[in-house]
């Protein structure tokens, strides 16, 4: 597997990082470069007198080096990756200190079982007796939030919802914090997302705070109404509220919805919300047509996880959270990393087969939200200082675009009209990239 240069700046932790492996890269500090299916090392040499050794798994993307940085991947994981973008490295027997380092890694991604001595009926029974105490616990917890929640809306309903922009913000920030209390989250994001609202913008803001209300008061009335849900939109709604699932246990979970397939790595976006680091990748399955957000965080304690190169084609099992509409997943079985799209996934023909797609899922989640849907015959055009996607009916579609994906764009395709990946977030569309016959171009 050899990446481009852009997949592998996109690879860097801080632009400064890349650019340190440039200059590596360019003073020629590499020694006893090679390669094998599975791996890229050699030594670079530092300050000290001893060259640090580095190494780089190619077919699961890792890296180890024996350097005290702690930025992952460190600049000079980057240089050995930007020589063999450039010159391929010289194929070899992998050393001792490589091999035992992938093998390690395989044999921790998939752990031998160990026999467990089995519960007796009494153990069994206590275990369970505790866990069905903490669930309803939480149930009493959460119920008196959404009841606290419930009364709060009626009184913005009384007051008049046109005072909702005379409000302190801070009344919005303790509501939230009292859903964290209650251990409703999901709840609390939505409080937040309120107070969030721009109310100075007289065109938006009514709609905007209209629509998050209207789906504050579903989710309260889809949850007393639970009971006669089936299992699936029960767990949907606990997700929603505030019940996370586990990817340990999903990687183990044989009924979970999974699927092998080639996924395309469509964007990425990274956010930071307060202390911690959100990374969202969108993932492709170019057989199956299917999508999946694929979503890591990181702290200022612990670093995040190793992301995917961009427009990278990833042979994967992925697994699917369960939801009444799957989407977040993880990738439970990877297999190798590739630059070939092997051909072009199907398309939705137009921008009104898109919304008419997304109307579909908002029927069956209203709450479903970064969905992604691949389009053909999209050019994009500026009209009354916005960005408007144009189809080949005429028909056009407003976007929420910088002028750094604008640039890219032109530069990849000259406006022509071309595919696209795009995502909904929040009632708007973002390009995430755009393909040309088998190649496809990441604009994130």
């Amino acid at each position: 597997m050899t990446f481009t240069e852009p997949q592998i700046e996109a690879l860097a932790p801080k632009e400064s990082t890349y650019k340190a492996a440039l200059k590596i890269v360019n003073g020629s500090k590499c020694q006893d470069r090679a390669s094998s299916e599975r791996a890229l090392w050699g030594s670079i040499q530092g300050s000290g007198k001893k060259p640090y050794t580095t190494q780089v798994d190619i077919q699961e993307l890792a890296y180890k080096c024996s350097c005290p940085s702690r930025q992952f991947p460190c600049k000079h994981a980057l240089a050995i990756l930007i020589l063999h973008s450039r010159e391929a490295a010289i194929p070899d027997e992998e050393p001792e200190w490589v091999s035992e380092w992938i093998n390690k890694r395989r044999a921790k991604a998939t752990p031998e079982k160990k026999e467990k001595k089995p519960l007796t009926e009494k153990e069994l029974a206590s275990r369970q007796k505790s866990k069905d105490k903490r669930a309803a616990e939480r149930i009493i917890s959460v119920n008196s939030g959404i009841d606290e929640l419930e009364k709060w809306l009626h009184d913005q309903v009384r007051i008049g919802l046109l005072e909702l922009p005379n409000r302190p913000k801070d009344d919005f920030e303790k509501l939230a914090a009292r859903m964290v209390d209650a251990k409703a989250s999901g709840l609390a994001g939505l409080v937040r997302a309120l107070g969030e609202v721009d109310y100075g913008n007289m065109q938006s803001w009514q709609e905007e705070a209209t629509e998050l209300i209207a789906k504050m008061n579903l989710l309260i009335k889809s949850w007393k109404n639970r009971d006669n849900l089936n299992s699936e939109w029960q767990q949907t709604l606990k997700t929603l509220i505030g019940w996370s699932q586990s990817s340990k246990e999903l990687k183990t979970n044989k009924t979970a919805k999974a699927i092998k397939d080639e996924w395309l790595v469509l964007g990425r976006e990274l956010k930071q919300k307060e202390d911690i680091l959100i990374q969202r990748e969108w993932l492709w399955g170019c057989q199956s047509g299917e999508s999946v957000l694929y979503l890591n965080f990181g702290t200022r304690f612990q670093k995040l996880e190793s992301c995917l190169p961009l427009a990278s084609v990833i042979e994967a099992e992925v697994a699917y959270f369960q939801s009444i509409l799957p989407h977040r997943g993880i990738i439970r079985l990877q297999n190798s990393i590739s630059n070939l799209l092997k051909h072009k996934p199907s398309m939705l023909k137009n921008i009104s087969s898109m919304t008419s797609k997304h109307l579909e899922n908002l029927r069956l989640n209203p709450w479903a939200n970064q969905l992604c849907y691949l389009v053909e015959n999209l050019r994009i055009i500026k009209k009354d200082g916005d960005w408007y996607l144009l189809d080949n009916t005429k028909y056009i579609l407003k976007i929420r675009i910088e002028s750094e994906t604008v640039m890219k764009w032109f530069l990849y395709c000259g406006n022509q009209p071309v595919s696209a990946a795009l995502v909904y977030k929040k009632n708007a569309v973002k390009i995430l990239g755009i393909f040309s016959d088998t190649k496809y171009f990441s604009l994130c």
